[in-house]
């Protein structure tokens, strides 16, 4: 996992985030998919009020989906893919809470504390898996751009010189994405 973030690979990722924050700025400023030119500044006013809690998850999700599949959600220019978010804090939290005390879990209080999110939360692992399979069926290499997923396929384990297996893959890519929400 190093590798993907070295100095190199961020600098070389950084042309995409930077789409991604243009974007971001756009929506907050009410003009996405206007180009600089037709914004005046004889507009002038406020642009339509945003919640910016929502608006940052957005820029850190479609941010994410750059850096690991090579190509953004798209949650900030609409909603299809915002589902993964609303369900992420409560799991993450959730399981925060047995990871600092792993007794609890032996009182099932997830079906207390995630009840009603059990779909949702497959939902949002098979949003990982479709991804993540879309991505692997480019190869390391064919997308053109090294993103976390190019990283993960090169990377061997010193010892036995395997590399990742796609069960394998799946798990650290539902990770990267719950890490990054």
């Amino acid at each position: 996992m190093s590798h993907a973030f070295s100095d190199s690979a961020v600098r070389e990722i950084q042309p995409y985030i930077i789409k991604v924050i243009r974007e971001w700025c756009d929506a907050l400023g009410d003009r996405l998919g206007t180009s600089p030119q037709t914004v005046t500044a004889e507009k002038g006013g406020w642009s339509t009020p945003k919640d910016m809690k929502d608006y940052a998850a957005y820029n850190i999700f479609d941010s994410l989906g750059e850096l690991l599949f090579g190509e953004s959600f798209n949650t900030i220019t609409g909603d299809k893919n915002r589902h993964f978010l609303d369900t992420l804090p409560k799991v993450v939290r959730f399981n925060n809470v047995i990871g600092q005390m792993p007794s609890l879990a032996r009182f099932r209080l997830d079906l207390f504390f995630l009840r009603g999110q059990k779909e949702r939360r497959q939902q949002q692992i098979g949003f990982a898996i479709s991804n993540l399979k879309k991505r692997l069926t480019l190869g390391p290499d064919s997308n053109g751009r090294r993103d976390i997923i190019h990283y993960l396929q090169k990377a061997k384990d010193p010892e036995t010189g395997e590399g990742y297996s796609e069960k394998e893959l799946i798990g650290e890519t539902v990770l990267l994405l719950g890490a990054g929400k």
